[in-house]
């Protein structure tokens, strides 16, 4: 995407999932201190004046939004393929190099400088499809008001860092076939959407089915890279961190963008997005007291963090030496983590 402008539009995913989905709730429409999960990401685009924004999501319950100018509203599928399949249609003729960010109404701590950040990685690498990846050490200091509940994607394994899926991503449109990524999608979601609780057996399950489906898509490759990752995940799930970490090794952000390659039919790029806050969703009412609970903690904790971020990004200052107390003070509560948000920005600089 070397030289893109901004997106010629926004696309904001808030169907029903998940488990309130089985019970006939739509998520982003929890109320979050007096609104709506998604009314966030709605104000987040505006305030970018990002245009033509195409919200996926249950039409009735719009008028409980308030949208800005020129939104469009799209029912929305229980299925995320064809939820691809009527965004692409929403967004009409593009251009070649044309592009549309993509977001997920479920993540209330979704910044305007994480999207700018993210946005600008984008510009300087060649790529059909970005997709946000969250390394762990950016989560880790959010889990003091969650740990109990683990909120938000789970992490993965990676050579280069653990990581979470981030809620957002970018595509160009063109080269998008929804068809030929239906099933992609849909084998993604399937996998991402299981339970991994209720023990071994339960666990093994899941990373079984997980396992087939990188061997049915991918072939070979694709269950070496599956058992590894499985492997690494579940010894690091069961407190075997140093095995986990010997295994992790073996897998590669290069092999998970080949295989996203394959599936998807277009060129894919994961990106480091260091911001903990676009991992962090409301995937029920247990996550979503969390978030209502600590609500002025977390958002001062996500404010922090993203002061800090220049200064852990430049590699002549000391970071304690420069930094505003409050970030100091924050650093000196974990400084194994901030030492391992500093490697990670030195490795992945926004170029």
């Amino acid at each position: 995407m070397s030289g893109t402008g901004q997106p010629v539009a926004s696309v904001v995913f808030a169907g029903p999932s998940g488990a309130p989905a089985r019970r006939g709730q739509n998520k982003n429409f929890f109320r979050l201190r007096g609104q709506p999960v998604v009314q966030r990401a709605l104000d987040l685009l505006e305030a970018l004046e990002l245009p033509r924004i195409i919200l996926l999501t249950t039409p009735e319950r719009t008028w409980e939004l308030r949208l800005p100018a020129g939104t469009v509203i799209v029912p929305s599928s229980r299925r995320q393929s064809e939820n691809v399949r009527r965004a692409r249609e929403a967004i009409g003729p593009v251009g070649p190099e044309d592009h549309a960010l993509v977001l997920f109404g479920d993540t209330p701590l979704l910044s305007r400088a994480c999207v700018e950040d993210f946005l600008a990685r984008c510009s300087r690498i060649e790529a059909d499809f970005v997709h946000g990846l969250v390394p762990q050490p950016f989560v880790d200091p959010f889990l003091r008001f969650s740990a109990h509940r683990g909120v938000g994607r789970r992490p993965f394994a990676t050579r280069e860092f653990w990581s979470r899926v981030g809620a957002l991503f970018l595509v160009r449109v063109q080269r998008l076939d929804p068809g030929f990524a239906a099933r992609a999608t849909d084998a993604y979601m399937s996998e991402r959407k299981q339970d991994t609780g209720g023990g071994y057996l339960a666990h093994a399950l899941v990373r079984g089915r997980m396992i087939l489906t990188m061997s049915r898509y991918l072939g070979f490759r694709g269950t070496a890279l599956g058992l590894r990752a499985a492997l690494a995940h579940s010894l690091r799930v069961h407190g075997f961190h140093r095995p986990a970490e010997a295994v992790r090794r073996h897998v590669t952000l290069a092999a998970y963008e080949a295989g996203m390659t394959r599936m998807l039919g277009l060129r894919a790029r994961l990106i480091p997005c260091p911001f903990g806050t676009a991992s962090l969703d409301v995937d029920d009412e247990g996550d979503l007291a969390v978030f209502e609970g600590n609500w002025e903690e977390m958002s001062r904790l996500a404010a922090t963090g993203e002061r800090l971020l220049p200064v852990l990004a430049d590699p002549a200052r000391d970071p304690l030496a420069q930094a505003d107390p409050e970030v100091a003070e924050e650093m000196r509560r974990s400084p194994e983590i901030y030492s391992e948000q500093r490697r990670i920005l030195l490795e992945f600089p926004v170029r």
